[in-house]
């Protein structure tokens, strides 16, 4: 009698198995199939990250990430604005620098990239 249940136990242990497995494997096969996704960098990136001119100062980027996760993190409005105003200068420099340069060398007959 107790050779039977044991028996009737691992049978039923089995039984579980098996149907789990068989859920298992639906399962995988109702997944949606991982597609290889492929990333590329853009030249202007490559180009960007080859610049050696810009530099960061790590010790400056260390420390401002150990305030903001201390919290003690402040904005200066003022610093903020004013870079904002000087970037936005030197931009509309840019600007009108190219479209002198391509003015001018349409004057001149030459072509401009």
């Amino acid at each position: 009698m107790a050779i039977d249940k044991v028996s009737n136990n691992v049978t039923e242990v089995r039984t579980v198995n098996k149907q789990a497995e068989s859920r298992n494997e639906r399962i995988k096969d109702e997944l949606p199939q991982k597609k290889e996704t492929k990333v590329s960098i853009s030249e202007e990136a490559i180009r960007l990250n080859n610049n050696e001119s810009i530099q960061f100062d790590r010790k400056k980027v260390e420390d401002i990430k150990k305030s903001i996760n201390e919290g003690s993190f402040k904005i200066d409005p003022e610093k903020i604005a004013d870079k904002a105003r000087d970037l936005e200068t030197e931009m509309m420099k840019a600007r009108l620098q190219k479209a002198y340069d391509i003015k001018r060398d349409k004057n001149e007959g030459v072509l401009s990239p």
